[in-house]
């Protein structure tokens, strides 16, 4: 970036070496963290192998296809064309802990916008407090801890459309913005946002097109693109809003109808405000004061009017695209408040360091919030003896061999055509791959190990036979493809 007047930012950021050794730290911590995670069994076939299988399909030039899903393409579930970004990455090693490094750099490059966007403001020091309070947010340490999932590509592109903004580079802005379209289907309405949100930087023009953009394509992903590859039943699977209406228009109508709906499905449950109250108390709700906020209420609706608990609280992915957003709108929130006279005398003045505060309320928070509460034993830096047993277990499954196993077992073994997660929609009874794998120590939901053991016995008495069996890992194989192996 060029140097600008004496009134704007000046800051190069390639040029400074605190930020670029935080976003290594970050880059590396986060990447260990959920690598020895997955090496501990605690990664799923949903989201790391399904993803994981993905992106090696794109590596090979082929549909995204998901056999645990029973997809041939699984842009047909969410339409995140992105992914095959990451197929590069799979030349040169096709593994599921692969993601986990894109995911850990991608929430990294998402610091340089913070830092910029902050110390404009702010100033250095202070803009380091919330670089700092970004990468300890539980938002961010959720994420990290979940596997992966494409959400996280939004994470630095959300940054640094607010950054481009910001400092009116709009070409950049643009193609920030235009490429959530390629994240995930509910990001489109995001992009409307962002036109809404444009108005304030008298780009009038730029925001409608943003926002005509963004509601077509939100119609395009769930009533054309997604129904187009679903195999299955050519319908977008995934509308989660029941309480609001069975679609988008329904619940559009319900809505113009009745427009306290949205509030009485937002305080419906108390999960719902305590996952509020734990998303802008960690920013002493500056949020609430910037123009951020217009970008902020369409993700936090979409968490929490959504049907399924899962999305109300504090674990997975959910909270991954507002964690640039808080922290960003925070700043511009202090700045609000900073202008304001009365808090410049008397004990208001005490008020005024608030990124030192927002960044002891997240250190704070780290050892109640955090997912990361087992690194400080010795054991998740170590492997059992059962993890280490594993290598041998794999390698008895060949590259181009069928496997099926339980969903904890699965992103280990995605880099192939055929992989099963037992359960769900993949039939025990009925598949009949080249190999079974299971353990009975590591978890196997959403299918119960007594109903795992039923089928193994049933696979042994109808041509299946047990070629290992150790520290609870045991391995079947099809007599089958013994007979094709010896040819």
């Amino acid at each position: 970036m060029n140097p600008q007047d004496a009134n704007s930012h000046q800051t190069v950021w390639y040029k400074e070496k605190l930020l670029l050794f935080l976003v290594f730290f970050m880059s590396v911590l986060y990447s260990v963290l959920s690598i020895l995670r997955h090496s501990h069994f605690g990664s799923n076939t949903w989201d790391l192998g399904l993803f994981d299988q993905m992106v090696w399909h794109y590596s090979r030039f082929e549909a995204p296809a998901s056999t645990s899903m029973l997809l041939q393409n699984s842009l047909g579930d969410h339409f995140s064309p992105i992914l095959a970004l990451c197929a590069p990455l799979y030349w040169l090693y096709p593994h599921a802990e692969t993601l986990l490094v894109v995911q850990a750099v991608l929430f990294a490059a998402a610091l340089i916008p913070i830092f910029l966007f902050t110390e404009k403001r702010l100033g250095r020091r202070q803009a380091y407090c919330f670089v700092a309070s970004f990468i300890f947010f539980w938002g961010v340490q959720d994420t990290i801890e979940f596997d992966f999932h494409p959400d996280v590509f939004a994470v630095p592109l959300i940054a640094f459309a607010i950054y481009w903004i910001d400092v009116k580079k709009w070409f950049g802005a643009s193609l920030s913005i235009l490429a959530l379209l390629l994240v995930k289907e509910d990001l489109t309405l995001l992009v409307a946002a962002f036109g809404v949100y444009l108005a304030f930087y008298q780009k009038a023009k730029l925001g409608v097109s943003l926002v005509a953009v963004g509601v077509l394509f939100f119609y395009l992903d769930l009533a054309v693109i997604i129904p187009h590859f679903n195999s299955a039943d050519k319908s977008y699977d995934h509308w989660i809003y029941q309480s609001l209406g069975t679609g988008p228009l329904d619940a559009l109508k319900a809505v113009l109808k009745n427009p306290l709906l949205p509030f009485d499905v937002l305080f419906s449950d108390g999960t719902k405000i305590k996952t509020l109250f734990l998303l802008s108390a960690p920013f002493l709700f500056l949020p609430i004061f910037s123009r951020q906020i217009i970008l902020i209420i369409p993700l936090v609706a979409a968490k929490l009017l959504a049907n399924s608990s899962n999305y109300w609280g504090m674990g997975f992915h959910y909270s991954a695209t507002l964690c640039p957003i808080l922290v960003m709108a925070s700043a511009e929130g202090l700045v609000y408040w900073r202008q304001k006279e009365f808090l410049k005398k008397g004990i208001f003045k005490s008020l005024l360091p608030a990124p030192t505060y927002i960044l002891m309320i997240n250190l704070i928070l780290i050892p109640i919030l955090s997912p990361w509460r087992n690194i400080e034993h010795a054991r998740f830096w170590t492997l059992s003896e059962m993890e280490k047993t594993s290598s041998f277990a794999f390698a008895l499954i060949p590259k181009d061999a069928s496997v099926a196993t339980q969903s904890s077992i699965a992103p280990h073994l995605s880099e192939r055509k055929d992989v099963y997660a037992l359960g769900s929609r993949v039939d025990c009874h009925t598949i009949k791959p080249d190999f079974f794998i299971v353990n009975r120590n590591l978890n196997c939901w959403p299918i119960t190990y007594s109903e795992i053991d039923t089928c193994l016995n049933e696979k042994v008495k109808n041509g299946y036979k047990k070629i290992f069996a150790k520290d609870d890992w045991v391995v079947l194989e099809s007599e089958s493809y013994a007979g094709i192996a010896v040819q």
